[in-house]
């Protein structure tokens, strides 16, 4: 009976659970993972809604010279060319302008 009670209070106080061989399936954000069975190798994760799931990935990795660019609130964040800013104007600096 003892083992079992100890067993029953690792259960409940999620002490001694083996995540890698105690969980099967995907484990929800309730229960502390994302809720994600499957994911694009160096995507980002971001926050989602309750109609889009709690997590979701931004649908692509960009290419070599491209930013994560935020599309405003509500709208995950997209890789786009970087244009301007900093580089332009350091460019300009070189070249005397």
């Amino acid at each position: 009976m003892a083992t079992n009670n100890a067993l029953n209070n690792n259960l409940a106080s999620g002490t001694g659970l083996p995540l890698t061989t105690g969980v099967t399936g995907t484990l929800p954000v309730t229960n502390g993972g994302t809720g994600i069975a499957s994911t694009t190798a160096y995507a980002v994760i971001c926050g989602g809604t309750t109609s889009t799931g709690a997590l979701q990935s931004v649908a692509s990795v960009g290419t070599a010279g491209q930013v994560l660019t935020s599309n405003g609130a509500g709208a995950l964040p997209t890789y786009q060319n970087a244009t301007g800013g900093a580089d332009a104007a350091f460019s300009l600096m070189l070249m005397g302008g």
